[in-house]
C-alpha cells in the first residue's frame, strides 16, 4: 500500500468513527445534489434500481431538512456559492421527465413545500425515445441468452447467472453509448432490440404536462439535450447543437429562460472540460454531472461541472448522513474538494 493511499485510508476511518464530526468542516462544503430519475410506487419499481416510492421521497425530504439543510431551488446556487456563513443547502433534481414525476413526485414537493429540477430530454414529450437503458435491463433478466450482429460482428452473452447478466448489461450499455452520432447510436439500439418484443412507448411527460409543472413556482424546469446522448463521444458542433436545440425548444414551449442543463450519464466518458465549455457557450448558467460529490465554494468558478448523489430506495439514513457531513466526498474524492475529472 502506498503512503498517499495509506493515509487516506486512515483519515476515512477516522471520519467514520468519528460520525461524522472530523469530516463536516472540512468536506461537507456548501451542501449537495441529489440525482432521481423515476418516483414511482413500490409495486412499479423498475428493474434498474433508477425509481423511489413516494413515501420514499417524503422520507428524504424531511430526512435532509432534519440534518440541518435547506433545500433551495436550483437557480439559488450560484449565490449561495458566494455567500459566507449561510445555511447549507440540497437541491433536488430529476432527470429525463417522467410522468410519474408529474403524477407521483409533484404531489410529494407540494406537500413538502420543496423546490425541485426536472432535467427534460426532449425526445420524451417529443414522442421519439426510446428507453434502451431500462429495456436493456429488463432484456437480460428476462432471458437466458442475448444475441444480435452489427456490421458483421456478432455479439452473443450467456445470462445464467445475476454476475453474467450484470456484465452483459454493462457490455452491451457501452457499446451502444460507444457511437459518435445520433444516426449510429440509433442504429445499434435497432440491432440489440430487433429480435426482442418492444416495451410500450415511454411514460413521459407531455410538453403541456411540462407547461403545467413550470408554472409552480417549485418546479424549475432544465435541459438534458434532445436526445440523451454520450456528448463526449460526439462532434463538438453536433454535442452544442444537442445542447442548443434543446434549450430553444423548451423556452419556446415553457416560454420561461432554461438556464440548466444536466449532462446525458454524465460520468467522465461522457462529459469532460470540452462538454463544460460547450454548456456554457450554449449559454447555460450551470451544469451538472454523474459526478459524486459535495459543494464547495470553489464550484463558483466551475459552475458546469457540478457533482450529485445518485439516489435509489436502497439509500438509508446512514448513507445520507455520509453525505451530509461530507464523509462520503472524501471516500470518492479523497482530499480533491473541486470534481472536474
Amino acid at each position: 500500500m502506498s503512503a498517499a493511499n495509506f493515509i487516506y485510508q486512515k483519515t476515512l476511518g477516522a471520519f467514520v468513527k468519528s460520525n461524522g464530526i472530523l469530516s463536516r468542516p472540512f468536506f461537507a462544503g456548501k451542501g449537495f445534489i441529489i440525482c432521481l430519475h423515476r418516483v414511482l410506487p413500490a409495486s412499479s419499481a423498475d428493474k434498474s434500481g433508477m425509481s423511489v416510492s413516494p413515501e420514499y421521497l417524503e422520507w428524504l425530504l424531511q430526512s435532509i431538512r432534519q440534518f440541518g439543510f435547506e433545500i433551495i431551488a436550483v437557480n439559488e446556487v450560484p449565490e449561495r456559492l458566494k455567500q459566507h456563513n449561510s445555511k447549507p443547502f440540497a437541491v433536488i433534481t430529476l432527470d429525463d421527465g417522467w410522468k410519474d414525476n408529474l403524477e407521483y413526485a409533484y404531489p410529494v414537493f407540494k406537500k413538502q413545500q420543496a423546490p425541485f429540477t426536472i432535467y427534460v430530454t426532449n425526445c420524451f414529450p417529443n414522442k421519439t425515445a426510446f428507453n434502451w437503458a431500462e429495456t436493456l435491463m429488463q432484456l437480460v433478466f428476462a432471458h437466458t441468452q442475448i444475441q444480435f450482429s452489427y456490421q458483421a460482428q456478432e455479439f452473443a452473452y450467456s445470462l445464467h447467472s445475476s454476475e453474467a447478466r450484470m456484465n452483459a448489461y454493462n457490455a452491451i450499455r457501452y457499446f451502444i453509448l460507444d457511437s459518435k452520432s445520433v444516426v449510429v447510436m440509433n442504429e445499434k439500439i435497432e440491432q440489440v432490440f430487433k429480435h426482442y418484443e418492444q416495451p410500450p412507448p415511454c411514460a413521459a411527460l407531455s410538453w403541456k404536462e411540462i407547461q403545467e409543472l413550470s408554472s409552480d413556482s417549485l418546479c424549475t424546469i432544465g435541459a438534458h439535450t434532445q436526445n440523451h446522448v454520450p456528448l463526449a463521444k460526439f462532434t463538438a458542433e453536433d454535442a452544442l447543437q444537442e445542447m442548443v436545440h434543446s434549450k430553444q425548444e423548451l423556452e419556446a414551449n415553457i416560454q420561461l429562460p432554461v438556464q440548466h442543463f444536466a449532462y446525458p450519464f454524465g460520468s467522465k466518458n461522457e462529459c469532460s472540460v470540452r462538454e463544460f465549455e460547450l454548456a456554457a457557450q450554449a449559454g447555460f448558467s450551470m451544469s451538472v454531472t454523474g459526478r459524486q460529490g459535495n459543494i464547495f465554494s470553489g464550484n463558483a468558478t466551475a459552475l458546469h461541472a457540478i457533482p450529485r448523489y445518485p439516489i435509489g430506495e436502497a439509500t438509508g439514513a446512514e448513507r445520507l448522513k455520509f453525505i451530509a457531513d461530507g464523509t462520503l466526498h472524501f471516500s470518492f474524492n479523497g482530499f480533491k474538494k473541486i470534481v472536474t475529472d
